[in-house]
């Protein structure tokens, strides 16, 4: 029909058929989530999170200042006040709650913390230190046992009776020589429960991998519905890595998620598909993992999973918006049904589109959105 027209209906087609839109889709849904998430005190350094928590997995969590609130209290039971103090010392080289929790305890009490402790070192179910010449160890039984503690009948009755109160036992000894028993104990966050159970509708599974006392992880595990195969106490940092590492290997179309804010488990925050620190958590933890909760609400983790769904399925509405106005386009272009005028005003139109779409999806299901 002639040069003009196969020009024209030649440049309508290479107008209409920029991918702009299709180009813009998974990014904009992406930083418009980020930005959505932050708001809630939710803030993510890789938007391949979003990705990863669409697709059902396991939930790995800690259990002190993660499930429980993280502000224990800490009672002697038997000992000396200056087993007490020496622990104190020790401990308060550490960022960690049950550390706090002891060295509030000798505030409480008015004990002077004058001293320096010397060599002080983290150790798998405890920590070790030099105070005045002496050697500390405070930690719970298995401890003990591994630096060779005798335990008299005194202290047995002692660590069971905090066991039955649902507390944590600590031991202190001075020289390999038990001195005192504490009683560390830790309220469950009230929102704990309702967000196991919404992490469970999403096709989760949940477990927990914590240091503490496995009778105190069984107990915590019932309250929330977690089965008793899934709730793993006395661990070490190595072994929480070695779980969430097995897990990880052992099913690679999954998602393994570790959620913790204590600087034991970095290892494992790092080493999970997803990790999540908490508010409170050590540097090294917040370092580890590409998800932090600075809100410290445990309803935030749910609110996630649920919002990197929805951004996927905004992701694929993008993709076939664009994907549609394309198609159309390039039909109507090919036939020579639009001009260049007209291709030109069309061009923006599915740019518009995917950016209108995007600012209306309810990634996050409330009015902060």
């Amino acid at each position: 029909v002639g040069i003009d027209a196969a020009t024209a209906n030649a440049t309508s087609l290479l107008i209409v058929a920029c991918p702009c839109a299709l180009a813009l889709a998974t990014p904009l849904a992406i930083a418009v989530s980020l930005g959505r998430a932050a708001k809630r005190r939710i803030l993510i350094r890789d938007g391949a999170v979003f990705q990863q928590l669409a697709s059902s997995g396991t939930v790995w969590f800690d259990k002190t200042g993660t499930l429980t609130e993280g502000r224990p209290q800490a009672q002697l039971i038997v000992g000396s006040q200056d087993a007490l103090r020496m622990a104190a010392l020790v401990e308060r080289e550490f960022c960690h709650p049950i550390s706090d929790a002891i060295t509030g305890a000798c505030v409480a009490l008015g004990l002077r913390l004058d001293d320096e402790a010397d060599e002080v070192e983290l150790k798998p179910g405890g920590v070790t230190g030099i105070v005045r010449g002496h050697q500390v160890d405070v930690g719970n039984a298995s401890m003990m046992q591994a630096n060779a503690v005798e335990l008299d009948e005194t202290f047995e009755h002692s660590i069971q009776s905090c066991l039955d109160r649902g507390a944590t036992p600590i031991i202190v000894a001075v020289d390999s020589v038990a001195r005192a028993v504490l009683s560390i104990s830790d309220r469950l966050k009230p929102d704990a429960p309702e967000m196991v159970s919404r992490v469970h509708l999403a096709g989760w599974n949940v477990g927990i991998l914590s240091g503490d006392h496995g009778e105190i992880v069984a107990d915590i595990g019932e309250q929330l519905g977690i089965p008793a195969d899934r709730t793993f106490g006395d661990l070490s940092p190595e072994d929480k890595l070695s779980r969430v590492t097995i897990d990880r290997d052992s099913s690679a179309s999954e998602t393994v998620v570790m959620i913790g804010d204590g600087a034991n488990d970095a290892a494992a925050l790092a080493a999970a598909d997803v990790g999540i620190a908490v508010r409170g958590g050590a540097e090294v933890s917040l370092q580890a993992a590409p998800v932090f909760i600075a809100s410290g609400s445990l309803s935030s983790i749910a609110e996630l999973i649920g919002a990197s769904k929805r951004t996927n399925d905004l992701i694929r509405a993008t993709f076939a918006v664009s994907l549609t106005y394309n198609a159309i386009a390039v039909a109507l272009a090919f036939f020579g049904w639009i001009s260049p005028l007209a291709a030109a005003l069309l061009m923006p139109v599915s740019s518009v589109s995917v950016l209108s779409l995007t600012l209306a999806w309810p990634t996050f299901r409330d009015s902060k959105s």
